[in-house]
C-alpha cells in the first residue's frame, strides 16, 4: 500500500510539474503575442505567471513575472518567490511558482530538488516550517536560531562569596586550607592546633612554628 502511494504521488508531482510548465510557455507566448497576461477560464481571469487551477497546491497569492527567477539559485529563488507571495507556500506551490517564473532546470525531479533545498535553507536559518508551509525566517524572528535570550549566569550568593573570600585570604596569610590526616605524616589535629596556638602566642609565625613541629616529630621518631 506503501509504494503503490509512493508511486501516485511522484506521478501527480510529474504531471503538475509538466503543467507547470506548459503554464509558463502558454503565459510567455501571450505576452510576446501582445495579448493580455491573464487568461480567461473557469468563469474568472487568471494573474500572469500563476498557475489557472486554484487548490491546495497551488500559490495563494501575489504575481509572478515569466522572468521573475531567472538566472538566479533555487534558493534565492525560494526566498524571492516567498517574499512575492508574502504568506507561508507549501512545496508543491513553491514548485509551481518557480516553474511560473522562468526558473529552468533539466532534473527529472525538480520537486525533491526543491524539497532538498528547502531544508538547507531552514538549515541556515534562512525560512521556517510552520503548519501553513514555508515562510521567511524574517517573518517569524522569535522562531529562528540566534535569536533566543542568553541564559543569565547565576549570581554567587553571599555565604558562598563570603566563603570564597575566607579561603583566599587565608591562602595568603601561609594557612593550608586542608587538615592534615593522622598517620600521613603531618601533625594530628588537636596537638598540632595546641602546640601553634602555643608557638603564635611566643610571637613566632605558622611557617616558624611548622618548622619546629616537624623538628619535635623528627626527635620523637628517633627516640
Amino acid at each position: 500500500m506503501a509504494d503503490q502511494t509512493d508511486s501516485m504521488t511522484q506521478l501527480l508531482a510529474e504531471l503538475e510539474q509538466e503543467r507547470s510548465e506548459l503554464d509558463s510557455t502558454i503565459a510567455l507566448l501571450r505576452r510576446r503575442l501582445g495579448m493580455s497576461a491573464t487568461s480567461e477560464g473557469n468563469g474568472g481571469s487568471v494573474p500572469f505567471g500563476v498557475s489557472p487551477i486554484v487548490g491546495r497546491d497551488s500559490p495563494v497569492t501575489g504575481r509572478v513575472r515569466s522572468d521573475e527567477f531567472f538566472r538566479l539559485s533555487i534558493a534565492d529563488a525560494i526566498s524571492k518567490y516567498l517574499g512575492i507571495m508574502k504568506q507561508p507556500q507549501n512545496p508543491m506551490a513553491i514548485v509551481n511558482g518557480l516553474k511560473a517564473g522562468g526558473v529552468l532546470t533539466n532534473a527529472k525531479n525538480f520537486y525533491a530538488n526543491v524539497n532538498t533545498e528547502l531544508k538547507r535553507m531552514r538549515e541556515r536559518n534562512l525560512i521556517v516550517n510552520t503548519p501553513s508551509g514555508w515562510g521567511l525566517a524574517e517573518w517569524y524572528p522569535r522562531g529562528a536560531k540566534g535569536n533566543e535570550p542568553a541564559t543569565p549566569k547565576k549570581k554567587k550568593s553571599k555565604k558562598t562569596a563570603k566563603k570564597a573570600a575566607g579561603a583566599k585570604a587565608k591562602a595568603k596569610a601561609g594557612h593550608s586550607t586542608k587538615t592534615p590526616a593522622k598517620g600521613s605524616g603531618g601533625p594530628g589535629k588537636s596537638e598540632w592546633t595546641l602546640f601553634a596556638a602555643e608557638q603564635m602566642k611566643a610571637g613566632k609565625s605558622m611557617k616558624a612554628a611548622s618548622v619546629e613541629w616537624k623538628k619535635r616529630k623528627a626527635a620523637k621518631a628517633k627516640e
